[in-house]
């Protein structure tokens, strides 16, 4: 008689068993992984914004603006996470009007809420670099990137008085 190799029920269930463990400690981790990454992707994406628009108002000597936008074209009452852009704002007015170029184009970002007090809908620097904001506790606002673990694990950019986006390292977030 020939026998056959393989499994028995009792192996394969072992590990099965085993494998459910693994998968239970792991799925937990793997998402705070990914949710820190979305939330550093869309900070960096962010930071590289407010530095173009900075360099280019430097630059061309004249107003750029960066401000919400949910359809990449224009300047809507959108909040920050669902897309900005900056863009050449030869009249100051935080509107894209025919004639200011676009500079780049930031898209949605999902699970994430994009929130400032002080900049609820744009930010402009004036052809010097600095921030063309009311400025209060030393800095001229501030960007927080909160997801659904809250405050506790919010990162908040500071914008401070030369324009310069910094992240900060002990700042309360206000992910109202």
């Amino acid at each position: 008689m020939k026998s056959e190799k393989g499994f028995t029920l009792l192996e394969l269930m072992t590990t099965l068993g085993i494998a459910a463990i693994l998968l239970s400690v792991a799925v937990p981790g793997l998402q705070s992984f990914v949710m820190n990454s979305r939330q550093s992707s869309a900070v960096n994406q962010m930071v590289s914004s407010i530095h173009l628009a900075r360099n280019t108002a430097v630059t061309r000597n004249s107003a750029v603006t960066v401000c919400a936008s949910d359809d990449g074209a224009t300047c809507t009452n959108a909040a920050w996470s669902s897309g900005w852009l900056p863009f050449a704002d030869a009249d100051r007015d935080q509107m894209v009007d025919a004639g200011e170029e676009v500079l780049s184009v930031s898209s949605e970002v999902e699970s994430l809420n994009i929130a400032s007090a002080q900049f609820p809908a744009a930010i402009s620097y004036a052809g010097n670099g600095r921030v063309i904001a009311p400025i209060a506790n030393g800095v001229a606002g501030s960007f927080a990137f909160c997801d659904r673990r809250g405050t506790a694990k919010a990162k908040v950019v500071n914008i401070e008085l030369t324009g310069r986006p910094t992240l900060s390292a002990n700042a309360v977030a206000n992910c109202g």
